[in-house]
């Protein structure tokens, strides 16, 4: 891994891909802990600097900074930057995206998959009856979860734990659902998802 240097700069550079969230700070001298997206966390000690951007710029117009150290602390990562050295520089970074260019994350193993491939998956339940397909993937730190569209035109949004998900074929497409999905069958716009009332679209 490269030393730090003070290399913060707007990163140009297409096929950017998004690793993870940042979700808090850790101590005083600047560390931000990040919710990986991608099963290997330990991709991220081959990184040589991420992009942070919030959800209103895009990828390549955000900043890059060269990653001094990497951790790994409860689940998340922990990356000390190159230019964020203090709490409150840190603090302001929550909520930003996590981005690398796409060619530094390693192949997946053939029983691993990206949160983002998920879309599109044919979902399943338990019987094997085709309930629908995953439109898309929010990406709330606490927890992913899937839009999720039935074949009668609901739409339901499903966390993405084990407690609603009973496995994932990504060689087949399909994704099977617990039986406990059937409690989430009601209208989109009253569901609370992260803290926030999903709107009607």
């Amino acid at each position: 891994m490269n030393a730090p240097t003070q290399n913060s700069d707007v990163l140009p550079e297409p096929g950017l891909m998004v690793v993870g969230r940042v979700v808090g700070v850790h101590g005083i001298r600047g560390e931000i802990k990040v919710k990986a997206m991608i099963d290997d966390t330990e991709a991220f000690e081959q990184f040589d600097g991420v992009v942070l951007a919030p959800d209103s710029i895009p990828l390549d117009q955000a900043v890059r900074y060269e990653i001094a150290q990497v951790r790994f602390h409860k689940g998340c990562v922990l990356l000390t930057l190159d230019a964020i050295r203090d709490r409150n520089a840190a603090e302001a970074m929550i909520g930003h995206r996590v981005a690398v260019v796409a060619s530094e994350v390693p192949e997946i193993a053939e029983d691993h998959y990206r949160i983002g491939d998920l879309k599109g998956l044919h979902v399943r339940d338990g019987q094997g009856q085709t309930l629908g397909t995953v439109l898309d993937v929010e990406d709330i730190p606490s927890n992913p979860v899937l839009e999720v569209k039935l074949d009668g035109g609901i739409e339901l949004l499903v966390p993405f734990s084990r407690s609603y998900i009973e496995s994932v074929d990504m060689t087949a497409k399909i994704l099977v659902l617990r039986e406990c999905y059937r409690d989430l069958l009601f209208p989109l716009e009253d569901r609370e998802v992260g803290g926030r009332r999903r709107a009607r679209k």
